[in-house]
């Protein structure tokens, strides 16, 4: 018996009998197990070629592509409307709560009841919705 460690002797290697077809990782689309006892169908050998696999991955491809071009734009614009909402309400639910923080403040600092203010709250918002009024028309018409 050689010792194992002899250059002289070639090394053993078990034999298996060759398998037929390409071989692909097994995480590729379409690929196809092969191996010992794993031989190609009679109808791929008898027409040649991997016909199947590259008529699956065709079929794979174009439906990704429809995929992307449709579900992609649609579950964007999901997203945009479902952000946008929730914004909208939290900005709502700020300018509430700030509101309500303004009027207490002015309340404890002005030294009459509550009435008063109301009327600078009030007195501000009329100087700002009338600024904001005139300066509607001042946009440039783009009319055809």
């Amino acid at each position: 018996m050689a010792d194992p460690g002899d250059a002289t002797t070639p090394p053993t290697t078990p034999s298996r009998p060759a398998t037929t077809g390409t071989t692909r990782p097994p995480s590729a689309p379409g690929a196809r197990p092969t191996g010992p006892g794993l031989r190609p169908s009679s109808s791929t050998s008898l027409i040649g070629g991997d016909w199947p696999v590259q008529a699956t991955t065709t079929v794979v491809d174009l439906v990704d592509q429809v995929k992307a071009k449709t579900t992609g734009p649609i579950m964007t614009a999901g997203r945009g409307a479902v952000h946008g909402l929730l914004a909208g309400v939290l900005g709502v639910v700020v300018l509430v709560l700030l509101l309500v923080a303004g009027v207490r403040f002015l309340d404890e600092v002005l030294p009459s009841g509550v009435w008063l203010a109301y009327l600078v709250l009030g007195v501000i918002f009329t100087i700002v919705g009338t600024l904001v009024f005139r300066k509607r028309h001042s946009a440039p018409s783009t009319t055809i």
